[in-house]
């Protein structure tokens, strides 16, 4: 909805049980133990699943053109429950290794870094949706918007952290364009939330502007500030 109906995500669901316990994993590799079994867990998807069908995209940062480039467009691994350590499934879940798949014709990145740009990792899909859409961005290439008063979904994981989409991050990725004031003027601001519409302020004698967006929360998504009401000029 955020893109106008100019980005679809298409993919598939797979149910994957590891072949070890989760014993043996803390025995064998601790503190890697999300890595090795996600690991395992592709092997055995790699038997039965054709990876052509997630190799669609030839992506860089700012750059994703239609072909193949041997590497896994995106993988999410969502666990069924998570244990010890709250953090396992973020902190130590980079699989040990670029893992190969399709006869080696691809490979699905070794790291969580996301200059690999093609797997994400968390342990608890329903409490980390905000995470979830912010790491997607980085696939998008957006860039971390960390700073007070920032609140969009490349905002730290905090109270500014919101899985509503900013007109900054919507205009970097083409899908919206600025409405600039330059002179001193007298305008309306409607709610950004259900108009996509937002003003961009020059500040005079530079090139830096105040970005105006407004909102009301009249729509599903729209959730600017968790802590409060949100309400408001942002």
């Amino acid at each position: 909805d955020q893109s106008f109906g100019q980005f679809k995500m298409i993919g598939k669901a797979y149910y994957v049980q590891a072949p070890e316990s989760l014993a043996y994993y803390k025995r064998v590799h601790p503190g890697s133990e999300v890595a090795y079994s996600s690991r395992d867990a592709i092997q055995i998807l790699d038997q039965t699943v054709d990876f052509s069908d997630f190799d669609r995209w030839i992506s860089n940062y700012y750059s994703h053109s239609p072909g193949t480039d041997g590497k896994v467009d995106m993988v999410f691994f969502c666990y069924r429950r998570m244990y010890d350590n709250a953090y396992e499934g973020w902190w130590s879940a980079d699989l040990p290794g670029d893992v190969y798949v399709d006869g080696g014709l691809r490979r699905i990145g070794g790291s969580q870094t996301l200059d690999v740009l093609n797997m994400i990792t968390y342990p608890d899909w329903g409490h980390s949706v905000q995470n979830v859409v912010h790491e997607f961005g980085h696939v998008w290439g957006l860039n971390h918007q960390y700073g007070a008063g920032t609140w969009a979904i490349m905002g730290q994981r905090s109270a500014s952290t919101s899985s509503f989409m900013s007109v900054l991050e919507r205009e970097q990725l083409g899908w919206v364009n600025y409405n600039t004031i330059t002179s001193t003027t007298t305008f309306t601001l409607p709610d950004f939330g259900s108009t996509d519409t937002a003003y961009r302020v020059q500040l005079p004698g530079t090139s830096e502007y105040y970005l105006l967006e407004n909102h009301q929360k009249l729509t599903t998504y729209d959730a600017p500030d968790i802590t409060s009401g949100g309400q408001g000029l942002y």
